[in-house]
């Protein structure tokens, strides 16, 4: 019965990420926290397990129905990986607190500039969709996935909840190619602190693997959701998810 709801679980976080374009870390982290009261490094590491079986689910349904920007995300995660492989080692010296204050800061800004947005742009306007042919537009995005990676590999995630936005914001990359190019640039890094986090032998491949098998098939439902929204409402939904993610770390941190 365990394994049954360990199983749906992951289904349907995988259904709501895919749609939204992160990879789950941030639901995924908390439930095995204070539902499967794994220990905090076992928490990000197997949520890390977990996140590699959503982001390739949705990267697979996505690069059949989305334009995806492979050479930009491949250049953003030659920043990004070398950032979440710096973020993974730091996770294991630095005080979690710290970090996840920053993660939380990041993501309410992030959030109120996605809302800010939909709101004042409601004939659908781009905003900024030339911004990813500035040579200083493209160096704040760099630089902004070096610190998503940093971040992911801290906190167990894979960084799909700030890559979406740095892709709708910085670079101008319409909302639904977006969230099919994040999913693609989280499988490198997700693969990445899978690797570093694999070293430290603390995975509880169990849950890992049964969970993720729910969030493959999720992410698969998620991604055929996805294509039936509105562009706009995704800049909103996301905004939402952020915006509350960001609180309920907040609450973390400050207990």
């Amino acid at each position: 019965m365990l394994l049954l709801a360990t199983f749906l679980i992951g289904l349907l976080i995988g259904f709501i990420v895919a749609i939204i374009g992160i990879g789950g870390g941030v639901f995924f982290v908390p439930l095995l926290l204070f539902i499967y009261n794994l220990n905090i490094h076992s928490a990000v590491s197997t949520s890390i397990l977990i996140t590699l079986f959503t982001t390739t689910s949705a990267f697979l349904f996505y690069s059949r129905h989305v334009k995806i920007r492979y050479k930009l995300g491949l250049l953003l995660e030659l920043a990004t990986i070398p950032g979440g492989i710096i973020g993974s080692y730091f996770t294991n010296i630095m005080n979690k607190k710290v970090i996840e204050a920053l993660f939380a800061s990041v993501l309410t800004i992030l959030a109120i500039k996605l809302i800010h947005e939909y709101f004042i742009n409601k004939n659908g306007r781009r905003i900024g969709r030339d911004a990813k042919r500035n040579s200083l537009k493209l160096l704040i995005g760099i630089l902004s996935a070096f610190l998503a990676g940093f971040i992911s590999g801290s906190v167990g995630l894979s960084g799909g909840s700030l890559k979406v936005p740095i892709l709708i914001l910085i670079l101008g990359i319409p909302e639904r190619s977006a969230v099919a190019t994040s999913t693609f640039m989280m499988i490198l890094t997700t693969i990445a602190n899978l690797t570093v986090h694999n070293i430290y032998g603390r995975i509880n491949y169990e849950i890992g693997l049964m969970m993720g098998s729910g969030a493959f098939l999720g992410a698969q439902l998620g991604g055929r959701t996805n294509l039936k929204l509105n562009q706009r409402k995704i800049r909103l939904v996301l905004g939402a998810i952020l915006l509350i993610i960001a609180i309920r770390v907040f609450v973390d941190v400050i207990r």
